[in-house]
């Protein structure tokens, strides 16, 4: 049987950023439509719901980008014109 490899943290959170948008964009346009007939029961429910689905999917955009923007970060430091790297000491402690 093969192996099962996880996708690099990277690809998970450039998806997720990308389904977080297009979940904004979804809610903005129910939103900017205005409230549909009664009679459509799901479509009305879905316009209800809306804000809910917009709060949510800015904060895990956010999260996301937060995230996505860790793994980029670097790992030095500059004071007085000399260059600091952060490294794990020898001995393995925090």
């Amino acid at each position: 049987m093969g192996k099962v490899y996880q996708f690099p943290r990277r690809v998970e959170l450039e998806g997720e950023i990308r389904r977080r948008e297009r979940s904004i964009k979804r809610a903005k346009k129910i939103l900017r439509d205005g409230q549909p007939p009664r009679s459509d029961l799901h479509a009305h429910s879905i316009w209800i719901a809306s804000p809910i689905m917009l709060e949510i999917g800015e904060e895990g955009l956010a999260k996301a980008q937060a995230e996505l923007a860790m793994l980029d970060a670097d790992d030095t430091l500059q004071y007085g014109g000399k260059l600091y790297r952060a490294e794990r000491p020898a001995a393995g402690a925090n």
